[in-house]
């Protein structure tokens, strides 16, 4: 094909594609936002509701500046929102890694280098890891009504932003009521939270993938569910420590250069 030709097609494809991109209306105001609104209330009310007992089997990959692309694997999630969470990641041969959150605290082991960590949630970022570990995994985000009110149009979505305490939020809702994108910033942290595909948990929507990445994407983790499950009460098993008598403890600051040096297993 000739210049004359290929500047022609570029442009017809460029005008075809200007239409095509007009025709995605964005969602109309008032009435639109409303029913959105009261969607997201109704499902997020009902996700919430199942973080009281939450068990099953993910997956989980991870990449990123500081630790390159690690291999994916197998893991187990127990949820008592918003008081206790664990992230059990399996290792060829037992256990990879063992976090276990708190109210207000995180702990974790790794057994096969009998390594344990502990830190405050504050000295994270994150003043209640367990109830922020919930609203992750289960996109529980509470928008109060003046960021509905205040909500702009984003493609087919809406954008809403608003302030927790030091935390500022920001979230994308689709017309279906389901969120698609979080983010949450924290003093200089920020941390986005993308949600993929979804499924259905006992008859509700639940996040089937979440993707999870800090600002600056020294790390990021897609976490997968495979088979979930919301029994009516927790089991306080879920949440036992481990015991680490005579092993290492690190801190933050080691935990990330062991990390940065890819000495996980």
């Amino acid at each position: 094909m000739s210049r004359t030709g290929l500047r022609r097609t570029g442009a017809c494809l460029a005008v075809l594609a200007l239409l095509a991109g007009s025709c995605a209306r964005p969602p109309r105001p008032g009435g639109a936002l409303e029913s959105t609104a009261e969607r997201y209330a109704v499902a997020r009310d009902h996700r919430e509701a199942l973080l009281a007992a939450l068990s099953g089997e993910w997956t989980v990959r991870a990449d990123g500046r500081g630790t390159g692309r690690l291999p994916t694997l197998p893991a187990l999630i127990d949820l008592a929102a918003p008081d206790r969470a664990r992230l059990r990641v399996s290792a060829l041969v037992g256990t990879a890694l063992d976090v276990l959150v708190t109210r207000d605290s995180l702990y974790a082991w790794i057994p096969s280098q009998k390594l344990a960590f502990a830190a405050a949630g504050e000295e994270l970022g994150v003043g209640a890891p367990a109830a922020f570990a919930g609203r992750v995994l289960a996109a529980t985000w509470s928008p109060p009504h003046e960021a509905w009110r205040a909500a702009t149009a984003e493609s087919a979505s809406w954008r809403l932003r608003w302030r927790e305490g030091g935390d500022t939020l920001s979230l994308r809702v689709g017309a279906d009521g389901r969120p698609a994108e979080a983010w949450l910033g924290h003093g200089a942290i920020g941390v986005r939270v993308r949600y993929t595909q979804w499924m259905s948990l006992k008859g509700e929507s639940f996040p089937q993938r979440c993707e999870l990445a800090d600002d600056s994407s020294w790390v990021r983790v897609r976490l997968d569910a495979l088979d979930v499950k919301a029994p009516d009460h927790a089991d306080d098993g879920w949440f036992t420590p481990r015991h680490a008598s005579g092993w290492r403890t690190m801190t933050w600051d080691d935990l990330r250069a062991m990390i940065a040096r890819r000495e996980l297993p």
